[in-house]
């Protein structure tokens, strides 16, 4: 049963951490070791993410916690 809860919270989209509480783990990485295959569909939206944020640095110059290229932080 353990295992059908932990897909059910993997798949709804719930981080590792609430993961690693709801199921008693004692640190994260025991989720991931345990539970690692049910996260492959979670690689595709992350990637996704990381090519966004590096388009949008690459496209206006955005540094974080620098602002613009070239200009200050606010």
């Amino acid at each position: 049963m353990a295992s059908e809860i932990t897909s059910a919270l993997i798949y709804g989209g719930v981080n590792v951490k609430h993961v690693q509480l709801a199921m008693g783990h004692v640190i994260p990485t025991v989720t991931l070791n345990t539970y690692l295959e049910y996260w492959p569909d979670a690689v595709v939206p992350t990637r996704s993410l990381v090519d966004d944020a590096l388009l949008y640095r690459i496209c206006t110059g955005w540094v974080p916690g620098r602002g613009q290229a070239g200009g200050t932080a606010e």
